[in-house]
Formats: structure tokens, sequence, C-alpha cells
């Protein structure tokens, strides 16, 4: 009688960051196999190792089962009870995207779009927002609209021809 396979398990312990909001918390990620199991506060970083819980979950994010991780396409009317979701490649997805943005450009001029973002400190917007100001004067739209902490508004507009994007 043969010996079952024994299972063979790939442990590592991964140093880096949690990039769920702009702390980005030291952390630890234990990984199994190729695959984070839990991730912990780096107690060794001058931070002081601490970590909220929305990022001590990060892994329940990164691997359920009802995460997208393709793009999906409306094919029924908005008003119809089954939207119909197809998959589609990344390519399709970005080109009808590109599509669709350069047709509002075309039709309505590029202050018809907008981009709206709150304040910094829950999201991670902060590491994509020069890249949405960049977008924005790449569209056209020289301006950036931002709600601000303590929910005052500000408006930006430039008139120069910098593309160094929205800043409070």
């Amino acid at each position: 009688m043969s010996k079952p396979a024994e299972q063979v398990i790939e442990f590592k312990e991964v140093r880096g960051y949690c990039a769920l909001c702009t702390a980005h918390c030291a952390t630890i990620a234990t990984v199994e196999n190729g695959r984070v199991t839990k991730l912990e506060p780096d107690h060794d970083h001058p931070n002081g190792g601490v970590m909220c819980v929305k990022g001590k979950a990060a892994p329940e994010l990164v691997y359920n089962s009802d995460r997208l991780n393709y793009p999906l396409k409306r094919t029924r009317p908005k008003t119809d009870a089954d939207p119909g979701w197809q998959r589609v490649s990344w390519d399709e997805a970005l080109d009808d995207i590109a599509r669709k943005l350069l047709a509002i450009r075309d039709q309505h001029g590029a202050k018809a779009m907008a981009l709206g973002k709150g304040t910094k400190s829950g999201t991670s917007v902060d590491d994509v927002e020069r890249w949405l100001g960049r977008f924005l004067y790449l569209y056209g739209d020289h301006s950036c609209l931002q709600l601000a902490q303590g929910h005052r508004l500000q408006f930006y507009l430039r008139h120069d021809d910098s593309d160094a994007g929205c800043r409070a």
C-alpha cells in the first residue's frame, strides 16, 4: 500500500505596507503556498506597529468569492431587472470607455465630464490624485473640484498649462 502524498506547504513572511488608506501602515503578510493568509502590523516599524481592522481584513477582500477580477458589460437597459452582464476583455472594456469619454468631449466639451473625490484620510485616493489631475488635463479640462476635510467645498481652476493635478 502506498503512502498518501505529503502536502508541501511553502510558508514565508513578507514585509510591506497596506494601501487601503493614506496611512500606509507597515505590515507583515503571512504567505502560504503563494496565498496571503494573514496581514499583521509590523511591530519593528517606526509607525508603532499599528493597523486598523480594514487592513487586517485585506486578505478577505482579495480572496472574496464575490470579488470581480475582470470587466463586465451591461447588455440590457438600466430599467431592466436583469442587467445581462457579459464578461469582456480588458482591451474591449477600456476601448469602450475611451470611445464614450471621447464622444462626450466631442459633443459637449471637456468640462462636461467631472471627477469627484472626498477626503484623503479614509481612502487611498491620495495615491492616484496626480494621475486623476493629469487625466483631466489631457482630457482638456484644467479644473478640479474637491470636497475637503470639514466638508468645505474647494474649487481649483488653473489657467496655465501645468498638468500637476489638484492640490489642497
